[in-house]
């Protein structure tokens, strides 16, 4: 009996700046998952710093192969990550007091 196996070569993703690189990488599964990590599923507003910076390095560990083809730096998104994930964050805590 002969198997063959076939190698699939995907290529990665390529963002055309730093909030293109945000949107691909700060999906509403990723903050989501944070915010489990992090917040265990309550948002407080002393844990924003701590979620902003989860967020940061897991897409950091994530998306090294897309931020290499897309020829960014990390300084380049590193902002639009954190303002992307900080806004979601503020509107989940408005959220949470509006139910207080």
């Amino acid at each position: 009996m002969v198997v063959y196996t076939a190698l699939i070569v995907l290529s990665p993703e390529v963002a055309q700046d730093g909030e293109d690189y945000a949107n691909m990488f700060v999906t509403e599964q990723r903050l989501q998952q944070g915010f489990e990590e992090v917040c265990k599923g309550r948002a407080v507003r002393e844990k924003t710093h701590q979620f902003v910076q989860w967020m940061v390095k897991d897409v950091k560990k994530e998306g090294k192969d897309e931020l290499e083809a897309s020829k960014l730096t990390w300084d380049k998104v590193e902002p639009a990550i954190k303002r992307k994930a900080q806004l979601w964050y503020q509107q989940k805590l408005m959220l949470e007091n509006k139910g207080e």
